[in-house]
């Protein structure tokens, strides 16, 4: 997930929340499995992938659903 959010070109950008779907799936596995450290890394990198998107806010609603 690094290189997703070092990339500063603006279609990394774009690209980079087709990965959010997926990393708030594990969120939820982790969390119902009681992970609490899997999910602070999940949510790190999806905060990170919000930041680097502009999805920050969005991300923010959504966490809580999860």
């Amino acid at each position: 997930f690094d290189l997703i959010t070092e990339n500063r070109d603006e279609k990394a950008k774009e690209l980079s929340s087709n990965y959010l779907p997926m990393l708030f799936q594990l969120r939820k596995a982790y969390r119902m499995m009681n992970e609490k450290v899997q999910v602070e890394k999940i949510d790190k990198k999806i905060d990170a992938i919000g930041i680097f998107s502009g999805k920050t806010k969005k991300v923010q609603m959504l966490k809580t659903k999860y």
